[in-house]
This record gives structure tokens, C-alpha cells and sequence, in this order.
């Protein structure tokens, strides 16, 4: 409207409008062609356009934004999996609570490489970084994948697998992990569906803390049954377990396990069949032992 105004040779007018546009957009990370569009409608619109002045960019060029604005916030944010405005990625590592990159970002690349190289092309992709950064994470599964075989959860998981229920008491679960010298025991249903898991840190973690008593001590009376018929303290396995649990299926590729036993912080992970009922377990060891057995085959 600007344009229009002071530059009375409408092709001049019409060719600044559409310029200064481009730039306000580059500068903006805004570039859109409908944009330039609306400048020249703008300018060569006729003298009802003109008569209008600035009010034009308020209402009709104002209103359908602001539409359309909405129309988008609704419609991301509406479906699971997406969101509008995306939201700036942290580098900070929210589970272990400090500033270095989550184990997978250590490696390969990183939003940073994206923008330099993006920078270096010296044109513009109408894709966003985080789109890039999806491609290039799904390509390397492709990759890992053509690269390593056909290997599955089912062929790394260990099958025989010490459970407990909802009900078992906590000196047995206590009994069974220190028994197996294991760190995790699933905890499953009467049909051997994965309802939650237990873990040592689940017991030391809801010891009493506070007393000047040892260790030891603490941990034996949060274990022991407590008589009669009523307790202040859990007693069963269902009152401590973590839940809900991330399962994987049994025909899952185990590439799909790495950001989970890294980025994510799991170390065991329950493994399930078509019907959800439990039929193994990989640990972060597990995929190690795969991962080198299937590299060094190479």
C-alpha cells in the first residue's frame, strides 16, 4: 500500500512492493509466494483498493490471516503426533538433568548441522529442520536396517523370565530379583499381560530415608510384611510398581529399541506378542551384544 502510494509508475510500484515483500519475508523466515501476490494485488488492484489505504491490510488481507491462522493452530494441534508453533528443541537432557546431548545426538547429526548446511546451499527448501531432521533419522533406520539384517526382538529377548502380580508381596519380589540378579521383574495379569514393572529402584526409593538408622535397616522393615490386617506401609507389588509400561512387540526391529534404551533411560524393556501377553525381555545389554555380533559378521 506504501508503494502504491508514494510511486505513481505502477509497474515501478508494483515491482518494489513485490521486492520489499520477498525481503521482509527471507528476513522473517517467512518466505510464502502468495505473499509477493498479495503486494501486487495491492498495487494494481484499482482505485478501490487504493481508496481503501491501509484499512485493506487489516480487512479483507488482515481477516483471512487471522482465519487461516486459526484454521491451522486447530488442525495441528487438534492431530496426535503434531504441533503448531513448533516448539524450539532444548539440548538439555531433562532425565538426567544436565547440559550434554542425549546420547544420540553425541553422534551424527545434530539441528546445528542442519542449519550450517542449509546455510551453505544458498537457497531456499520450503521444509522445515525439524522435517529434515525426521528424514534423516528414518533414512538411517532404512540404512541400519539393509545394513544389519532382519534381526528382531524376539531373536535377542530373554524367554524365561521370572514374573510377579499385583498382589505378590515385597519380600518375595525382593527375594526373586536378588535370587536372579536382575534389576527389573515385569509384572503381569492372570492371561500374562504387562500391567507394570518393579525394579530396585523401586524399593530403595520409597525407603525411609529420614531416620538415623542404617541402610540395612530401613530397607529390611520397608520388605518385611508388616502383621495383622493393616499397614501405613506398601506391602504388595501393585503399591510400588512403575505404570504404565513401554512394551515392544515381538517382530519389532531392534533399531527401533536404540532411542528408547538411550535417549529415553529405560534399561529393560517387556516383549510382547500379537495379543499383548509377555514373552520376553531386552535389556540394554542385550542390544549391545546384538548390535556387536551383528557388525563384526559384517
Amino acid at each position: 500500500m506504501t508503494c502504491a502510494k508514494l510511486i505513481p509508475d505502477p509497474w515501478v510500484a508494483s515491482a518494489a512492493a513485490v521486492a520489499l515483500s520477498i525481503l521482509a519475508m527471507h528476513y522473517s523466515h517467512s518466505l510464502h509466494p502468495p505473499g509477493g501476490a498479495v503486494a501486487l494485488v495491492a498495487v494494481l488492484g484499482g482505485d478501490a483498493i487504493v481508496a481503501e489505504g491501509y484499512r485493506f491490510v487489516l480487512a479483507p488481507v488482515g481477516l483471512n490471516v487471522l482465519v487461516m491462522l486459526i484454521a491451522a493452530l486447530a488442525n495441528n494441534n487438534l492431530l496426535p503426533g503434531r504441533r503448531y508453533p513448533a516448539r524450539p528443541s532444548s539440548r538439555k537432557d531433562p532425565r538426567h538433568r544436565h547440559d550434554d546431548p542425549t546420547p544420540l545426538d553425541r553422534l551424527g547429526l545434530d539441528r546445528g548441522d542442519l542449519r550450517d548446511a542449509l546455510r551453505e546451499l544458498d537457497t531456499y527448501l520450503d521444509v522445515s529442520e525439524a522435517d529434515l531432521d525426521r528424514v534423516y533419522g528414518l533414512a538411517s533406520v532404512h540404512a541400519f536396517r539393509r545394513k544389519m539384517g532382519n534381526i528382531t526382538c524376539a531373536d535377542i529377548m530373554s524367554r524365561d523370565l521370572s514374573t510377579v502380580e499385583y498382589g505378590t508381596e515385597l519380600e518375595e519380589a525382593w527375594a526373586r530379583l536378588r535370587y536372579h540378579k536382575v534389576k527389573a521383574l515385569p509384572v503381569v495379569d492372570p492371561f500374562r499381560r504387562v500391567i507394570g514393572v518393579i525394579t530396585l529402584v523401586d524399593f530403595i526409593k520409597r525407603a525411609d530415608l529420614k531416620t538415623y538408622e542404617t541402610f540395612e535397616d530401613k530397607l529390611i522393615r520397608f520388605i518385611r510384611r508388616t502383621p495383622g490386617v493393616t499397614s501405613e506401609k506398601p506391602e504388595v507389588v501393585g503399591q510400588i510398581m512403575a505404570a504404565p509400561v513401554v512394551t515392544v512387540r515381538a517382530d519389532m526391529h531392534i533399531v527401533e529399541l536404540v532411542p528408547m534404551l538411550s535417549d529415553r533411560g529405560l534399561h529393560h524393556v517387556p516383549v510382547v506378542d500379537a495379543d499383548a501377553r509377555l514373552v520376553g525381555m531386552v535389556t540394554q545389554s542385550d542390544l549391545i551384544a546384538a548390535l556387536f555380533t551383528g557388525d563384526a559378521m559384517k
